[in-house]
């Protein structure tokens, strides 16, 4: 099963464009890895483990992601599946608002300090 219309609505209205540079985006981007033909894990397809993204895997802020992976993991958005953390204990940081959010999966984005590295 992947993102639901209900929870992509949410991301999409949460979001109001790319997460990261605010630009129009129709891209849902998870920071944790669906993981080989997709995840039946539940958080993975939740609201918190999505981001509204410009670009394709290749393109855009999307691509960046992609591209720059450590950085992208140091700001959170990408999530590490290691069965430590999951994507809504992690704060991601937003280029364009210039904040860290924290991100639920009802399509809340609360405000909050950037995490201690």
């Amino acid at each position: 099963m992947g993102v639901t219309s209900k929870t992509r609505e949410k991301v999409i209205s949460r979001d109001t464009g790319c997460f990261r540079c605010g630009r129009a985006a129709n891209n849902v981007h998870h920071r944790m890895a669906r993981g080989s033909g997709g995840s039946k894990l539940p958080h993975v397809n939740a609201a918190a483990n999505l981001l509204l993204m410009c670009g394709s895997g290749t393109t855009g802020c999307h691509g960046w992601v992609e591209t720059n992976r450590a950085v992208a993991y140091e700001q959170g958005l990408l999530v590490r599946r290691n069965g430590v953390l999951l994507p809504s204990d992690v704060p991601v940081f937003s280029l364009w608002r210039n904040n860290w959010f924290f991100l639920d999966d009802f399509g809340g984005c609360a405000v909050t300090s950037p995490p201690l590295i």
